[in-house]
């Protein structure tokens, strides 16, 4: 039986390419002053656009950002912070309102930016708990890691929690390896996996695909 659930935050409560670009208007500047005679602008510019979409470290590694970069582009985030109300999907109160399930939330990025990003989205009253798998230093210790945390704080078993998220091969992808039920929310430009048993387009889908988990679960 099914006793809490843990959400993703990024592409699955929250559209993060939403966030005000003025946001990262000091961070782009300190940036490229830093790439300079150490990568060429069209490569910066690149990894600039793939982390709206990706985490920070598979940027670093996807576009081989050099060390001296890769420091910079960590201390310039990790004092990057919104000051401003910020609206997540539209299902996702009502959704989060309408679940029977203990909510945790867990999510990895620069920690006083995450933070941030709960507490303006108004998302801090449905949750027992915030978890962040923060970059910054010493980095993230990964989500299975984290899932097992969060089993051993309160006192769940893997066949109690509903892990959902947009991502196959990160917090699924553990929920599975541990014995959770994985859910990829297919918010839009989420591509659904074949790794993933379980999809759902939104939250207000959530009580009828559970309806269907407990009873394959029962079978």
């Amino acid at each position: 039986m099914l006793r809490a659930a843990v959400f993703d935050l990024d592409h699955t409560l929250f559209d993060p390419t939403t966030l005000p670009r003025a946001l990262f208007g000091p961070l782009e500047a300190r940036l490229r002053e830093a790439a300079a005679g150490l990568v060429s602008p069209a490569l910066l510019d690149a990894a600039l656009a793939d982390a709206w979409r990706l985490p920070f470290d598979r940027v670093v590694a996807r576009h081989r950002l050099p060390l001296e970069l890769a420091v910079a582009w960590q201390e310039a985030m990790s004092v990057v912070e919104v000051g401003e109300p910020l609206t997540p999907y539209p299902d996702v109160h009502d959704g989060l309102r309408a679940l029977p399930l203990q909510r945790l939330l867990l999510t990895t990025g620069f920690r006083r930016l995450q933070e941030s990003k709960v507490r303006h989205l108004g998302l801090i009253p449905h949750f027992a708990a915030v978890y962040i798998d923060s970059l910054d230093p010493p980095g993230p210790v990964g989500k299975r890691a984290m899932l097992e945390r969060v089993l051993a704080e309160h006192g769940l078993s893997p066949a109690e929690v509903v892990v959902l998220g947009d991502r196959a091969e990160d917090e699924l992808a553990a929920a599975g390896a541990l014995g959770m039920v994985a859910v990829q929310v297919l918010r839009p430009g989420v591509r659904p996996s074949a790794e993933v048993r379980w999809q759902v387009a939104d939250l207000s889908g959530l009580p009828a695909l559970l309806t269907r988990v407990a009873a394959a679960g029962a079978a």
